[in-house]
């Protein structure tokens, strides 16, 4: 089984929570983190924070956390579970999140991880858009996220074609009411097939290590062209799916 230390995204959640412990996360006075803080983290984070962005003959750079979308996900995923407070402008670690670190074993601590980020992180903040009767799509999936997880379990051990997949969810939840503003009728699978690869397999599932992705490294943003559940995915996966039945 891979080990969860291994998993970048989890590293560097322990990394962060470290540091607001000591010396304290600086914030702006508009309650960002700063760019001093944003450096450091480049320094030590495992996933690669760009602090300048080239495309051809453009370039600028990345100075606010929300040029980094992992890292303004930590900072909100810590805030949801309670680990962090705000004193005298710095983002510090609370009594909560000192157990967490100091008491609880690595597994219980990617474990919590992946829950809050399934259950208490708004998937909205993944992607933004296709809104249908006040209900966005990311938080529709959500809501019915346990069907998805019965998917994946269904096919452990396959590898898993992403457009094959986005086409049965697609019809299976009736999903094209949230997408019937689309410019063009004809590409909104497409367009749902971008979102879930994006938003729900690369964002969620293969940023938390729950799932082993092949790409397409054609494209400037590489894409998951096909998936399998990782071991560590297969063991959160059938926990958490099996506690949800029970409830």
């Amino acid at each position: 089984m891979t080990d969860m230390l291994e998993v970048p995204y989890f590293r560097d959640f322990l990394t962060f929570l470290t540091y607001a412990h000591d010396p304290g996360i600086t914030l702006t006075t508009g309650g960002n983190i700063s760019r001093k803080d944003i450096r450091y983290f480049s320094s030590v984070f495992v996933e690669p924070m760009e602090l300048v962005t080239v495309i051809g003959d453009h370039s600028w750079q990345n100075r606010d956390e929300h040029d980094f979308q992992f890292l303004g996900q930590m900072r909100y995923t810590a805030q949801f579970m309670r680990f962090t407070y705000t004193r005298k402008s710095r983002l510090k670690l609370s009594k909560i999140g000192q157990v967490f670190l100091k008491e609880r074993t690595p597994y219980e601590q990617y474990r919590a991880l992946v829950v809050a980020t399934w259950f208490e992180y708004a998937w909205d903040n993944f992607s933004h858009g296709n809104v249908y009767q006040g209900v966005s799509l990311m938080n529709f999936l959500q809501l019915h996220q346990i069907f998805i997880w019965r998917s994946l379990l269904h096919f452990t051990g396959a590898w898993i074609d992403v457009k094959p997949f986005a086409k049965a969810l697609f019809s299976q939840f009736d999903l094209q009411r949230f997408l019937a503003d689309e410019h063009y009728p004809e590409l909104i699978q497409d367009s749902f097939t971008h979102t879930l690869q994006f938003a729900l397999l690369r964002r969620n599932l293969a940023q938390l290590g729950l799932i082993e992705a092949e790409y397409n490294t054609a494209r400037r943003s590489p894409e998951i062209v096909r998936f399998t559940v990782s071991e560590l995915g297969l063991r959160v996966l059938s926990e958490v799916v099996e506690e949800m039945e029970k409830n």
